[in-house]
């Protein structure tokens, strides 16, 4: 697989006070002790304040969700003896984190 170019994560989503959009940064803390780099906006200005949430959650997931693919793309592709373990748990880490932005 190629190295990865996006910011690395974990990535949270914070939403500002008085703001209908949340926000969404690495928490690395690489430019302050709360924070990291600034990675997107979400929220416009017809999406509903649960769409916002659900969009942020599932933005901010998606360093986990690329590295679960990630696993699981491997072991098909470069199949060897500790695939069946890396894809059990690569599968299950996957579902886990599509039940935590709904899906």
């Amino acid at each position: 697989m190629s190295e990865r170019k996006s910011t690395p994560g974990p990535w949270v989503a914070i939403r500002p006070e008085a703001r209908d959009c949340q926000v969404i940064f690495s928490s690395r803390g690489e430019f302050s002790s709360t924070v990291g780099r600034y990675i997107a906006a979400v929220g416009g200005s017809d999406d509903t304040p649960e769409m916002v949430a659900a969009n942020a959650v599932l933005l901010a997931a998606a360093p986990e969700l690329a590295e679960a693919l990630r696993e699981i793309v491997d072991c098909f592709v470069q199949p060897n003896q500790s695939c069946n373990s890396r894809y059990g748990i690569a599968s299950r880490h996957a579902i886990e984190l599509l039940k935590r932005v709904g899906y």
